[in-house]
């Protein structure tokens, strides 16, 4: 609207004492925008009448094609081009009766097509192009007979294996007739075997993630597909890591961030999606092994992993300490400043005996608080294996959280309110009044250490699950 209306000026100044309306202006502007596609609908007829004239059919119909694009009731360019149009179809009709003739059939066929194509384009532009009907008896039987020899060149690639290859072939029968014989089935085929066939070798060759995906490729096409299901079970049955979770120990003199890390990292680790990670949390642990001790400290000794691994049924046990805690519960800072307040002060103008306002700046006082909680943990998991009570993975996870809380404090009209520049002056500066007013304006409330310990648990935890999840993925290829 911007453009339109500088336009609109624009011409206003050019007619003199006339204000135009923006409707009035909206219709100048398609009537211009009218008789400027009109001017160049003539263009292009003309460039096209000149080259008919030279012989030049093709390149003709393409300009009166252009002209009709700006302009549908250009009438001579519609004669242009129903005469110019209707001869290159012509000669596209010639190429499919050549390839026809010398029973080129893949030729013939995509020749008829791009002259349907053509007299469809032409149509659109509001010009009937002909194309005799016996052309499409001609081009139905050279089209079977084109699907027939695509039929049975993938069957026999298929025979050969080559796959890949075959599947065009039958995707290519698609195109033309999706029901023809049982291309379709013959197509998935080709998709199908050499996918599967994959995912047996992944499989073979203890790469269970890849074969489970693959697997799930195939049935997803084809859910009935060979056994297609019962493999993919097979394969996520056996690459399947089922973590035991006990809870985590606390060496700190802080009480209860054991239980609080652990019920947070039981909740990360239950949000990762990957179908090859189970979790059994400590109270299932328990109810499972029963009367069974675990040292949880340290390195479990092998005779007891392998029992506990019987029991349970798990693969891998994650165990955890609390190494280190640490809170500062900040101070509240209370700092006077000085400032300056605005305020103005009637006067009178001697020579013109107008009053006018002048604004005066008086030194005044407001507060600034401040305050900062931190909290910082660290804890380290060990992932030990159940089947040789070797510590397979051991890592240190730590961070720090922190809160600030800053404002202002001022009993006056905060927007009366100045800064003072340093030696005592009035800070009138728009950059230096804005921070002040955020100042005034800043937080105050701050997080409490409970609260920071409670969100930085969280985010170590979401730490550990990110670690656990890379580490199943490489386990499981």
């Amino acid at each position: 609207m911007n453009l339109v209306y500088q336009i609109r000026k624009r011409l206003e100044l050019r007619l003199t004492g006339y204000k135009m309306s923006s409707r009035s202006f909206l219709w100048l502007m398609i009537f211009c925008m009218t008789l400027a596609a009109c001017n160049g609908s003539k263009a292009y007829y003309k460039r096209g009448f000149k080259l008919e004239e030279q012989g030049l059919t093709d390149e003709a119909a393409e300009s009166y094609y252009g002209a009709l694009q700006r302009n549908r009731n250009n009438i001579e360019a519609k004669v242009g081009l129903k005469n110019t149009g209707q001869t290159v179809l012509n000669k596209k009709l010639e190429v499919f009766t050549k390839t026809r003739s010398l029973n080129q059939k893949r030729e013939g066929v995509y020749s008829f097509i791009k002259a349907k194509e053509y007299q469809a384009k032409i149509k659109k532009i509001g010009v009937i192009l002909e194309i005799p009907s016996y052309f499409e008896s001609d081009y139905a039987e050279i089209t079977q007979s084109y699907l027939l020899d695509l039929y049975n060149e993938g069957t026999e690639l298929l025979d050969k294996g080559q796959f890949s290859t075959a599947e065009l072939k039958f995707k290519e029968i698609g195109k033309f007739d999706s029901n023809y014989k049982d291309s379709g089935a013959l197509k998935d085929l080709a998709y199908l075997e050499p996918l599967y066939k994959t995912a047996l070798e992944h499989l073979e060759n203890e790469r269970f993630r890849s074969a489970y995906s693959d697997f799930n490729k195939v049935i997803h096409r084809d859910p009935d597909f060979k056994e297609a299901k019962e493999l993919k079970d097979q394969s996520l049955e056996l690459g399947l890591i089922t973590l035991a979770v006990v809870g985590f120990e606390n060496a700190t003199n802080k009480s209860g961030l054991d239980k609080k890390v652990t019920a947070y990292a039981l909740d990360a680790l239950t949000s990762i999606n990957d179908p090859f990670l189970k979790v059994i949390d400590r109270e299932n642990f328990d109810l499972i092994i029963g009367e069974q001790q675990l040292g949880m400290s340290g390195v479990i000794d092998e005779e007891t992993a392998v029992t506990a691994g019987n029991l349970i049924g798990a693969k891998t046990l994650l165990t955890g300490t609390v190494l280190t805690y640490g809170s500062t519960q900040g101070k509240l800072q209370k700092t006077v400043l000085t400032g300056y307040e605005s305020y103005k002060v009637k006067k009178l103008n001697k020579e013109t005996n107008k009053s006018y306002y002048e604004t005066k700046y008086r030194t005044t006082n407001y507060t600034k608080y401040q305050k900062k909680n931190t909290v910082n943990v660290s804890f380290q998991y060990k992932i030990t294996s159940l089947e040789t009570g070797e510590v397979i993975k051991s890592k240190i996870i730590e961070d720090n959280m922190e809160d600030v809380m800053v404002y202002g404090m001022y009993d006056g009209d905060h927007s009366n309110l100045y800064p003072s520049r340093t030696g005592g002056a009035v800070n009138t500066n728009r950059n230096s009044k804005n921070e002040l007013d955020r100042l005034l304006n800043g937080k105050k409330t701050i997080s409490s250490t409970e609260e920071l310990s409670t969100d930085l648990m969280k985010d170590l935890s979401y730490k550990l699950s990110s670690d656990i999840s890379s580490f199943i993925k490489n386990q499981v290829k």
